[in-house]
């Protein structure tokens, strides 16, 4: 899960509603104010969750938590373990063998 210290509690918001949150609802969860700038970033720190497999969109703008999201996220197998890049700013063509 990312390290920012919104989603836990933005986690928190879904383990406490009944249904499903839209970017609005988790925003004032949260205690931000109603800004337009505030519930942008929560919408994307939401979609985030659901490329994370955390949440699901039931559709458009209406998130809920998956059934299945009380893994340990931290054991999730990654595909590409054997390779990685040695600076942020190499290449993809510079790539060095993992130990």
């Amino acid at each position: 899960m990312p390290e920012h210290p919104d989603y836990p509690r933005i986690l928190a918001a879904f383990n406490h509603a009944t249904g499903p949150l839209r970017a609005k609802d988790v925003c004032e969860a949260l205690g931000h104010e109603l800004l337009p700038k505030n519930i942008e970033g929560t919408r994307a720190k939401l979609k985030r969750l659901v490329k994370l497999e955390i949440l699901t969109e039931a559709d458009s703008g209406n998130f809920t938590q998956r059934s299945n999201s009380r893994r340990n996220l931290h054991q999730r197998p990654c595909s590409n373990l054997s390779w990685k890049r040695t600076s942020p700013y190499e290449p993809a063509s510079h790539r060095r063998r993992a130990p």
